[in-house]
């Protein structure tokens, strides 16, 4: 999974060991230092995994008698009404963390700018993870109705996102989502030029008199929007008459926001393994399209332990998403001469919660799909 922080990942423990029955109703858990210690986590990491599971109605807690596994018919309390009336809830796929005020490129854009424009229009936010989705979230949801429903794009890749989106849905609550069309055909929908960015991208690098530009993908799941940036990025190259590259993917490690020198090593490791052969040689490439910015990085790192100049002068190279500045290994591998693309993953946020909030107040409206403008950004 994207997220793998030690609470997420005791959830998804804790969560799975309840599906499969490991506790029976009624049945009090270990305690929290038993659990630490099974799972080799913090005591605080515990508690803050079973007060999700608490709140999702999965447990009780007893007090100092511990906590126990709730009974499989036990009745969902309803919040107040006047509460989550004016209670927009935002199925999350991104970071665990988002802070209302971030305006980067990064991932956690778009949801930053959802919980701005809700925020600003007197609304309150209730977050839920796709970590922690479950049929008693679904139930819980319903019973307690909140205002309206908005889904990032991380949350619309996700089968089971999707699928509560439509049941909330079809009980009558509004509901906007960001990401494909075809994903939530009967919904207000956001979404990306993934196809025309990357075909710019490309052209930018034809332009430069670059004819064997490989696409480098950072990850091998098969997201829609990664196949909409290859189909950009093969009809620009046929355009000009060139014969389109096979993308080469790979699984990199999760990026710590934080400096980590051991991953980031890796990652560089992970680069060059796969692109040594591209790098070199009599075959080798005069451009890579990666897939994000991140990536800027341990490709940087690549190219110097394969002895390859990179930008100007040098192997071009592109990012996506423009978020570059951000990351903490530019003081170690500071990029040049390349291009990324700006998709105005704030501002999409931002559009959501307008969305929404007229559709709340509109809901026979027709439908409303609105895909935006990106900006090709160059940096000497």
């Amino acid at each position: 999974m994207k997220n793998s922080s030690p609470r997420i990942r005791t959830l998804r423990a804790l969560r799975e060991q309840l599906n499969k029955g490991l506790w029976k109703a009624g049945e009090r858990l270990p305690t929290e230092m038993q659990i630490s210690e099974d799972m080799g986590v913090s005591r605080p990491t515990v508690r803050a995994a079973l007060a999700v599971l608490e709140s999702e109605g999965l447990i009780l807690s007893k007090g100092r008698a511990g906590r126990v596994v709730s009974g499989g018919d036990a009745p969902l309390q309803a919040c107040s009404t006047g509460l989550m009336s004016g209670t927009v809830c935002v199925l999350s796929g991104g970071s665990e963390d988002v802070s209302e005020s971030y305006s980067g490129g990064g991932v956690d854009a778009v949801e930053s700018g959802i919980v701005h424009g809700v925020m600003a229009a007197g609304r309150n936010v209730l977050r839920i993870h796709e970590e922690q989705v479950s049929q008693k979230t679904a139930a819980w949801l319903r019973v307690n109705r909140p205002a309206g429903i908005v889904l990032t794009p991380e949350a619309t890749e996700n089968p089971s996102m999707r699928s509560l989106a439509r049941d909330l849905k079809d009980s009558g609550i509004p509901v906007v989502a960001g990401g494909r069309s075809e994903a939530l055909p009967d919904c207000d929908l956001v979404t990306f030029d993934h196809e025309g960015g990357a075909a710019a991208l490309t052209r930018w690098l034809l332009g430069r008199g670059c004819r064997r530009i490989l696409p480098f993908w950072s990850t091998r799941t098969k997201l829609s929007w990664i196949s909409e940036r290859e189909a950009g990025y093969c009809k620009a190259m046929r355009e000009a008459g060139m014969e389109p590259m096979v993308p080469v993917s790979c699984e990199f490690p999760m990026r710590p926001k934080e400096r980590n020198d051991e991953v980031l090593e890796t990652r560089i490791r992970m680069c060059l393994g796969y692109l040594f052969e591209f790098l070199t040689g009599r075959d080798k490439v005069d451009a890579v399209m990666l897939l994000e910015d991140s990536t800027i990085y341990p490709f940087i790192g690549a190219c110097r332990i394969a002895g390859v100049k990179t930008g100007a002068g040098g192997l071009l190279y592109t990012g996506f998403d423009n978020f570059w500045a951000e990351c903490w290994e530019k003081e170690i591998y500071p990029p040049c001469g390349f291009a990324t693309v700006d998709k105005k993953s704030r501002a999409a946020g931002e559009e959501l919660a307008a969305m929404l909030l007229y559709r709340m107040a509109h809901p026979q409206a027709p439908r409303n799909v609105k895909r935006m403008e990106f900006e090709i950004c160059e940096y000497a």
